[in-house]
């Protein structure tokens, strides 16, 4: 009996402390649950904390997890400053994710909108995702637009002297057209002085009238003229070419169609034309020509420049004065607008036209052979030194010149003339500055004393 007793009260005591573990675990397990957050505070959290788009995107990706995302979830994140790119993976973390785009403009509130706040402001919109922009590349910038090149200034340009072209192959033509001798020459080269005047490629120096240049520099050198007020002797530019060459063709070449026979050469033969034929006029002008380097008289560029005109019609009798015929033998001025308007002056314009081009391009491509010089150190002043050639010898601002100190000299033994002199290089000297015998520039280099060689650096 007392035992049935003991293992009763054993049984009630066994199940006393099974129910107070039960009652105490039962707390425990509810604050656990409570403790576990959802996706969405998960979310929230990573943002405030201060991580990218992107690395919340990876995350969300690699825990492939769909949330169903209610309104209310929704304005809590954009609240909390969660982007919609955010959002969309969360509710799909399977899809594409769309580049970012920018935010736009907040609607004004609906009704019952009071209940959920507006977002505060931010300061910049949040950063576009980097997977997505690797899968969406930013266009490339426009280049910008780049400035118009400055134009050559004068003292850029090639200088030029057009010379008179030599008619003499053509003189039978020229008095067959204008019925007495012109001087075509001069004529051309007026024309192509003011073409190329007009075009501005080159620099035309007058050496026609030279005389009167030199004339009006002595006299302003004289007392007739008030002191500082005319032009200096000496000062007259110099030239890189010259252009010049023979005009081996000035005439027509005619043709009659339906009536009489061709009439080649003087006027009075066209008007005996029968009445109806169809003419044919026809001039042509060219000129060889022959592009010289002032400095060594190489022939630098020939060839020949040719201009026509033609004019058809059934009135033959018209053309007679369409050739520029002169009246009473006199001079033809080829510059005038009476010259230009007939047949042998559009063909003449037409070839100084083209000629004026191939003297352009020509211009363009010289270059100057590279001269030697050699000079003596003059004078030394710290840095700067003073050399015994300058512009007279064609040394230009920028030119280098070797330093050499002379080791010893080679002389001829029985006139003692000095046939070499063996030198050493100490130094460089950069021309900043020249005038007509002497030219100074920066030296760099072992220290040098006046006498020492000054060689241009070719």
């Amino acid at each position: 009996m007392k035992f049935r007793m003991l293992l009763s009260l054993a049984a009630v005591g066994l199940m006393a402390t099974l129910a107070v573990g039960q009652n105490a675990s039962a707390p425990k397990t509810a604050a656990k649950t409570a403790a576990k957050s959802s996706p969405v505070d998960d979310v929230i959290g990573m943002v405030k904390a201060g991580f990218s788009d992107s690395l919340i995107i990876k995350k969300l990706q690699k825990e492939n997890k769909p949330v169903d995302l209610s309104p209310a979830d929704m304005v809590k994140l954009k609240n909390a400053g969660v982007s919609e790119t955010v959002m969309g993976v969360m509710m799909d973390p399977g899809a594409p994710v769309p580049a970012a785009a920018p935010a736009a403009a907040p609607a004004a509130p609906a009704d019952g909108a009071a209940a959920y706040p507006a977002p505060p402001p931010q300061s910049a919109p949040p950063p576009p995702p980097t997977d997505a922009a690797a899968n969406y590349p930013a266009p490339a910038p426009a280049p910008a637009p780049s400035a118009p090149p400055m134009p050559p200034t004068n003292a850029q340009k090639k200088r030029v002297i057009v010379d008179e072209f030599d008619y003499s192959a053509v003189k039978t033509s020229i008095q067959a057209i204008f019925g007495t001798q012109q001087d075509i020459g001069k004529g051309i080269r007026a024309m192509l002085t003011t073409r190329l005047a007009q075009q501005g490629n080159v620099v035309v120096v007058e050496r026609a009238k030279i005389g009167l240049l030199q004339a009006e520099q002595d006299r302003n050198a004289g007392n007739r003229v008030k002191q500082g007020t005319g032009a200096g002797i000496g000062k007259i530019s110099g030239a890189d070419a010259l252009l010049t060459g023979d005009i081996i063709i000035f005439g027509r070449d005619d043709k009659n169609k339906g009536g009489a026979a061709s009439a080649i050469g003087g006027f009075c033969r066209l008007c005996g034309a029968a009445a109806g034929a169809k003419k044919t006029d026809k001039a042509v002008v060219a000129i060889s020509y022959r592009f010289v380097d002032a400095e060594t008289s190489e022939v630098i560029a020939t060839g020949e420049a040719r201009g026509e005109s033609k004019r058809t019609s059934t009135n033959v009798g018209a053309f007679a004065g369409a050739w520029g015929k002169g009246g009473g033998g006199g001079q033809v001025d080829m510059t005038s607008s009476n010259f230009a308007d007939t047949i042998i002056g559009e063909a003449t314009q037409d070839c100084v036209g083209k000629l004026a081009d191939i003297l352009s391009t020509q211009s363009q491509t010289m270059t100057k052979n590279a001269r030697p010089v050699e000079a003596l150190v003059a004078d030394i002043a710290g840095p700067s030194m003073t050399i015994t050639a300058g512009g007279n010898d064609t040394v230009a601002v920028g030119d280098v010149f070797e330093i050499l100190r002379i080791d010893r000299e080679v002389k001829d033994p029985v006139t003692k003339e000095v046939l070499d002199r063996i030198t050493t290089k100490v130094g460089e000297l950069v021309i900043s500055s020249v005038r007509d015998k002497i030219a100074t520039g920066n030296y760099s280099g072992s220290p040098a004393a006046v006498g020492f060689i000054a060689r241009k650096r070719l």
